[in-house]
């Protein structure tokens, strides 16, 4: 692609050993990769049905429900799997620390599934408290995280 993004994301595969190369990865270099560009805002988790006026615009919190499609546009590849790595960087790796029981569920019972966070471990200081707590209200973003997590904190 000639999409700055995409090339810079090549490269930072690449660089990180991340690439289908047998010598970078040896265990993983021939396994199926699906990339997930991440846009939501809110680690694709979602659950708010009504948009919400934002600087006067409608905007959709369904981060949950994209979620959900991505899992099963896969299920016919992941029928067959025996294992997955659910990864990410950065708000992608906050995902995979939140997220990796709910998304473990959508994936045939017989894989083994394990996450790699790449980073995206932020301290609950005044910069980022906020911007997580609105993925929580604003987005409604509960859905995907562990009950006992809720229920504890």
């Amino acid at each position: 692609s000639d999409d700055p993004a995409n090339n810079a994301y090549a490269q930072y595969a690449h660089e990180n050993g991340l690439w289908r190369d047998a010598a970078q990865n040896p265990l993983m270099h021939n396994w199926n990769h699906v990339f997930v560009r991440y846009c939501d805002g809110a680690y694709y988790s979602g659950d708010r049905l009504e948009p919400r006026m934002i600087d006067g615009k409608e905007v959709f919190f369904r981060g949950k429900y994209i979620t959900e499609a991505i899992f099963k546009d896969l299920a016919p590849k992941l029928a067959s799997a025996t294992d997955v790595v659910l990864s990410g960087c950065s708000a992608g790796a906050i995902r995979i620390y939140a997220h990796l029981d709910s998304l473990r569920a959508m994936v045939p019972s017989a894989a083994k599934v394990v996450g790699l966070a790449d980073s995206g471990f932020f301290m609950d200081v005044e910069l980022f408290t906020p911007k997580k707590k609105f993925v929580a209200t604003g987005h409604n973003g509960t859905a995907l995280l562990s009950p006992k997590c809720l229920r504890d904190y």
